[in-house]
């Protein structure tokens, strides 16, 4: 195998110890694996608050592609995520329980937990969402029943994430029941005419 010398810390060693980059001669970077991780993190280090805005613009302009990345990272992940949940709620579940009680008993709270249920699952503002809400006129989409804004179902596709609109419980049910397939609620209604 062949070797090289670091750049940074002057150690020759055998290829497998730099990163790929082709656009470097030999197609491996200058700085080994060791150097060029702590490079980076001196450099997140030294820039964090630059990087936080950059993260945070590039997530106000990209909520479908970062809700999408999330939930990829989280289907690749779930298990690892799930367990060290686990953990976490078994070490502090008295702290978590009483905070959770505080948090829940105040209007503010609940909107609180609203706001980031909604942008954790759907990509969008508390804002957003109730606009959908007014949109509908207060009503379930599909069966045009009013619906107090606490007790709303959104709809999303399972697939890209998108929301389709808020439903009432049994509306968002039928969808549910039906696995969100067309030709299943095709054949409900044919069998309720059919059945008179």
């Amino acid at each position: 195998m062949k070797t090289k010398i670091c750049t940074k810390c002057r150690q020759k060693l055998s290829g497998g110890e730099f990163y790929k980059d082709q656009t470097k001669k030999g197609g491996l970077s200058s700085h080994c694996r060791k150097c060029a991780r702590l490079c980076k993190k001196l450099y997140r280090e030294k820039n964090r608050t630059k990087l936080a805005q950059r993260e945070k613009e590039y997530r106000k302009k990209n909520p479908a592609k970062v809700a999408q990345r999330q939930k990829e990272a989280y289907k690749k992940n779930r298990e690892k995520i799930q367990r060290r949940h686990k953990e976490y709620y078994r070490e502090n579940r008295d702290k978590i329980l009483r905070k959770q009680k505080l948090t829940h008993n105040t209007e503010h709270g609940r909107k609180a937990s609203r706001r980031l249920w909604i942008k954790r699952s759907y990509g969008l503002t508390l804002e957003a969402h109730q606009q959908i809400y007014l949109n509908q006129n207060g009503c379930c989409l599909i069966c045009d029943d009013p619906i107090s804004y606490s007790k709303i179902h959104t709809d999303h596709n399972h697939d890209t994430g998108e929301v389709r609109g808020l439903l009432c419980c049994h509306c968002n049910r039928m969808l549910g029941a039906a696995k969100d397939n067309p030709v299943i609620l095709r054949r409900a209604i044919k069998y309720l005419k059919g059945k008179g």
